[in-house]
């Protein structure tokens, strides 16, 4: 199965890497959303770039998990996309502040 995975900047690598394994230990193919190298230094070629990269893993992907435990634009638009091109979303949050016996909610659109 080949999935989207999308985030913020702001989510901890370590969170990323825990989705990440999961995914894979259940024999998922992980596809991350392409980021600048460099945001102080990046043009409008490299976005366009990145955002067309981006779009080709949306629409070649069987589902999409994003992480909404940040505010992000981007990963906001990516499920619109997915959602018009009728992928299954995954889309998980951090609920440390409101519930302290679960980490994650999972939450199927």
């Amino acid at each position: 199965m080949k999935i989207y995975y999308t985030y913020s900047e702001k989510l901890p690598k370590t969170t990323v890497e825990k989705v990440v394994n999961t995914i894979e230990s259940a024999h998922g193919t992980v596809s991350h959303r392409l980021r600048p190298k460099e945001y102080a230094n990046f043009d409008f070629h490299e976005a366009e770039e990145i955002y067309r990269e981006n779009v080709k893993k949306v629409k070649a992907c069987d589902v999409v998990i994003a992480d909404v435990s940040f505010l992000s634009s981007g990963v906001g638009y990516e499920i619109s996309l997915a959602l018009d091109e009728k992928k299954p979303v995954i889309v998980m949050y951090n609920l440390r502040e409101y519930d302290k016996d679960k980490e994650y909610l999972v939450k199927y659109v």
